[in-house]
């Protein structure tokens, strides 16, 4: 990994194991389980309001690796319908962080599914910090519609006060006020397989309209700042299309997605191709463009972008 600017550039090579796992049957219907694991769920695309540790799943950036988090699982299946989890999180696994929140946390994690719908509820709760919260369900209308959502309630470390007050500086609050977030959303796989779903999010951590535009204001004066304590998503409310190829083609895949910020008009838009070359090769790419100018939360930092590799399947 390089990485360039006008101050010069920096080269970082990482090698990592992102999921291992060991499991043993205890008893009937009883699991135990040691390993790094991606503890992650739901059906939503853009961002994961039931997952703490995976806000962003992923799937709007698919080369993106998820490290697991170095856990101990006990499972318990009375049935084909019900399951409960209960997690003991010894620490994240991506060693590059410099303050594991998970260390030492605690996950109880329950699932109920039904003929055409799933649902399930999440807690963690962490040495340092109050109990997360997480809800999703999904259920499948008919052949061709799926509808869903995501619910997580959450107390984060810090919270960049941003006020619409443009005469005042940031404020750091720690911790940041409890708020929650909410994703809903729908699929609609066509008769050839490709599939369109559209998402829209409230993000309870974001700015307004005017809080927004006062940080990039004061972001020119106070840049450590505004970067060092940056929230996850800075606006409230986002929709979110994504058309996808068949999943079940062998040949390759493809994704287009569309990123539209309703809290300050800036728009993202992407393209992700795989190709297979051989039984264990493949290339990919992954085009960004995000038009607008740097006081718009998508463009801010960058307009454009392209990203060219191959992935190899060991044996």
């Amino acid at each position: 990994r390089e990485m360039r600017n006008d101050f010069g550039s920096q080269q970082q090579n990482d090698i990592f194991l992102t999921q291992w796992q060991v499991r043993v049957r205890a008893a009937e219907g009883w699991n135990i389980a040691a390993g790094r694991d991606v503890l992650n769920w739901g059906a939503a695309q853009f961002r994961s309001p039931s997952s703490p540790f995976y806000f962003d799943g992923g799937r709007s950036n698919p080369i993106r690796a998820l490290v697991g988090m170095d856990s101990l699982k006990v499972t318990w299946t009375p049935n084909m319908q019900d399951s409960v989890n209960l997690v003991r999180i010894v620490r994240s696994g991506d060693s590059n962080i410099q303050i594991d929140q998970w260390r030492d946390s605690w996950l109880a994690k329950f699932d109920r599914r039904g003929e055409n719908w799933s649902a399930g509820a999440v807690a963690v709760k962490t040495p340092n910090s109050s109990t997360f919260y997480g809800v999703y369900a999904q259920q499948t209308l008919n052949d061709a519609l799926m509808i869903y959502g995501e619910l997580g309630s959450s107390v984060q470390v810090s919270a960049l006060q941003s006020s619409a007050d443009i005469t005042r500086p940031f404020t750091v609050q720690m911790p940041a006020p409890r708020n929650n977030t909410v994703l809903v959303g729908t699929a609609y796989t066509f008769e050839n397989g490709n599939a369109l779903n559209v998402e829209y999010l409230r993000e309870g951590n974001g700015y307004n309209a005017d809080e927004l535009s006062a940080y990039f204001q004061r972001a020119v004066t106070q840049p450590a700042t505004a970067l060092g304590f940056v929230p996850r998503l800075l606006g409230r409310d986002y929709l979110h299309l994504v058309l996808l190829s068949n999943q079940m083609e062998s040949a390759g895949f493809w994704r287009l997605m569309l990123t539209h910020g309703l809290t300050d008009n800036s728009n993202m838009l992407a393209g992700y191709g795989e190709k297979a070359l051989t039984t264990r090769l493949s290339a990919f790419a992954l085009g960004v463009w995000s038009p607008g100018n740097t006081r718009q939360e998508f463009s801010a930092l960058f307009a454009r972008s392209i990203t060219l590799g191959l992935k190899v399947a060991l044996p």
